[in-house]
């Protein structure tokens, strides 16, 4: 918050956020992987190393004694010295411990080496994930109802504790022998209290795939993650288990919010489970089974309709579900990634995706002959006039051969994106309206203008920068701390500019360079965790709203000269435009296919 004392080495970004000397820029150490046969703890002799995560490294190990395999997972070192992260580890680890049951994978407890690495010991499972069995052939209805009951009954367990997994996914499933009455979930490693006053090993971090998570892990209905959460997610891998792929819930920011507005399309899935499935895919958790002993002990019946699924029985079209304007008076949201990232960036990652405070929809005319022919070009034209003159925007309207209009993009303002819904209804022949613009106000839409027309790559892209915009999936809360996470992914040595850009505040934060960061050389895969450094604190700060990370490689610095921390208002004008001017005298001198750019957007809420 703004008027909060604070330590001098504590930036606020919000209201009067300004940068300050911090009394150390010593950089963590550098990560290695333990080597086979190094014997951890006096106790357990590494023998391979399984995966690395955004938390640590995950080996296979045996008990020097007992002779018994059990997978390690080992905190990173950048992590190692973080006194929040330990002590969130420590403690959830051991609410973790208390959790048996046949279909969780097994936590020993928490114990550090003779060289203090922090290590968590867990049960070692042998055999194929989830995704890899269904990838051969979907699984059988009553196999996965079996995988249901299984699953649903150890989540059940955990939930009791008070611990909700958040991760859900075919890859966190793993099935020894191939056998689904044997099934375990793996990974509670971004795992959940349900206390609200608890937090997680990562803080309120998400980290989770986007491919199987819920509405309220992207801020939809409020944003609470409990118990049902999982059920929604359990719905997405059961689903997918038995259609032998993932379903498609979206592959940019946008379309995974929007993919969550109402219940996916369950085509692949046999039709005796799709009744069941639907139950547990309602957007809204109140529409869902409540437990997962509700989701065990009695499946939905014919007659037990949500409400989504009789405004579809009243519809031929599918509809979007709707929302109250929050009442802390916060600012329209987006997602853009990537994300993960999942999550902007993950998300913070992707094309813009929002999830706004929509506008009621606007009244539908009478039913119109369906345009055909000369009728739908017509359409088109107008949809594209219709979309001129409008600044800090960029716009797209898709009309389809029913002359349905997929209206995509964002704006400066409100007043344009009603303006421009409503243009586009009052065309001749126009079908329904399918208004999915986001309200980017300055400097949001001048940063993401910059990207799109001075940079020659987006968010996903492979040779962008990756942006993980922590928080769950890019949403924190005030007196939350930034925890980004920046992996350069070109192939070549070059610079790296990360800026943080708030919307409520006309403000841009310099994360690098920075007083933290002065050095934005870069090698190829080199990652930058923001806030890990010691002292180096970002607060997040009111106003509620939209905010940005944007990452730019370049492979020549921008800048002559590192500019202030912090620029606000006409500072950060002047900073756009100079930012703007600088890629371009690049791409005048040859390097216009060499300008790297990536953003993320990110939520800020009042808790």
């Amino acid at each position: 918050m703004a008027d909060r004392k604070r330590p001098d080495d504590d930036l606020t970004l919000g209201p009067g956020a300004k940068t300050t000397r911090p009394r150390t820029t010593t950089a963590p150490g550098q990560a290695s992987t333990i080597a086979p046969g190094q014997l951890l703890g006096h106790t357990y002799r590494i023998e391979a190393l399984l995966a690395r995560g955004g938390m640590g490294e995950v080996y296979r190990a045996r008990h020097a004694e007992l002779n018994t395999e059990h997978a390690i997972k080992i905190i990173l070192p950048e992590l190692a010295g973080n006194t929040r992260i330990v002590d969130l580890f420590r403690r959830e680890a051991s609410v973790l411990r208390t959790i048996r049951h046949d279909a969780i994978v097994a936590y020993d407890g928490v114990f550090r080496d003779e060289n203090g690495r922090l290590y968590l010991v867990m049960e070692f499972v042998d055999g194929p994930s989830l995704s890899k069995v269904f990838k051969q052939g979907a699984l059988q209805p009553t196999q996965v109802r079996e995988l249901r009951d299984r699953l649903a009954d150890g989540l059940a367990a955990a939930h009791e504790k008070g611990v909700i997994h958040r991760d859900l996914s075919p890859d966190n499933v793993i099935l020894p022998g191939g056998e689904v009455g044997k099934a375990k979930i793996i990974d509670f490693g971004i795992s959940k209290m349900a206390d609200p006053e608890a937090k997680t090993i990562v803080g309120d971090d998400f980290a989770g795939k986007y491919s199987y998570v819920s509405p309220e892990q992207v801020g939809l209905y409020g944003g609470k993650v409990d118990p049902r959460s999982d059920i929604y997610s359990l719905g997405l891998v059961l689903a997918a288990a038995a259609g032998g792929s993932a379903l498609d819930m979206g592959s940019s920011p946008i379309s995974v919010v929007e993919a969550r507005r109402a219940v996916p399309k369950l085509d692949r899935v046999p039709a005796q489970l799709r009744r069941e499935l639907t139950a547990m895919l309602e957007p809204d958790p109140a529409d869902r089974p409540q437990s997962m002993r509700d989701l065990m002990q009695e499946p939905p019946r014919s007659d037990r309709r949500s409400e989504s699924a009789r405004r579809a029985e009243r519809s031929a079209a599918r509809t979007t579900s709707r929302e109250p304007k929050p009442s802390s008076g916060g600012k329209l949201w987006v997602i853009a990634s990537g994300a993960a990232l999942a999550v902007v960036a993950v998300a913070v990652v992707g094309y813009l995706l929002l999830a706004p405070t929509p506008p009621q929809p606007l009244p539908q005319p009478p039913p119109q002959p369906q345009p055909t022919g000369d009728r739908i070009a017509l359409l088109k034209q107008g949809a594209e006039a219709a979309l001129q003159g409008f600044q800090c925007a960029q716009l797209s309207a898709r009309v389809s051969q029913t002359g349905d209009i997929d209206l995509t993009g964002f704006v400066g303002t409100e007043a344009d994106k009603q303006q421009i819904a409503a243009q586009l209804q009052g065309l001749p022949n126009v079908g329904r309206v399918n208004d999915l613009l986001a309200v980017m106000e300055w400097p949001l839409c001048e940063i993401l203008g910059i990207l799109h027309d001075d940079t020659s790559s987006r968010p996903n892209d492979p040779g962008s920068p990756q942006i993980d915009p922590g928080g769950r999936l890019g949403t924190y809360f005030y007196g939350d701390q930034l925890n980004a996470i920046i992996t350069s992914r070109f192939p070549d040595e070059g610079y790296l500019y990360v800026d943080y850009v708030d919307g409520g505040q006309d403000l841009v934060q310099h994360l690098l360079p920075s007083t933290f960061r002065p050095d934005n050389a870069v090698h190829p895969g080199t990652r930058v965790a923001i806030g890990s450094l010691p002292n180096e604190k970002y607060t997040l700060g009111e106003p509620a709203g939209t905010e940005l990370i944007v990452a730019i490689w370049t492979p020549v610095p921008l800048f002559s000269e590192k500019r202030p921390d912090g620029e606000e208002k006409e500072q950060a004008r002047s900073y756009l435009a100079e930012l703007r001017k600088q890629l371009r005298t690049l791409a005048a001198g040859g390097y216009e296919n060499s300008l790297i750019g990536s953003y993320s957007v990110l939520t800020l809420n009042a808790r």
